[in-house]
């Protein structure tokens, strides 16, 4: 079985063609940023829906 992502090998298509580099890197940094942002959003909406629940016996 295989799958296929369309489109996901342009930018290095590209970068390859125009002598551009640094996209690669550029978009490694982007989406690990992207996936950072989304992992502490969670986290911290994780602890306040855990601090507005009050104390529990």
């Amino acid at each position: 079985m295989a799958a296929t992502i369309p489109y996901l090998g342009y930018p290095d298509l590209l970068s390859q063609r125009w002598q551009l580099g640094w996209i690669r890197p550029l978009l490694g940094t982007a989406l690990f940023g992207y996936a950072a942002l989304l992992f502490f959003q969670h986290f911290r909406q994780a602890r306040s829906s855990r601090s507005n629940q009050g104390p529990t016996a």
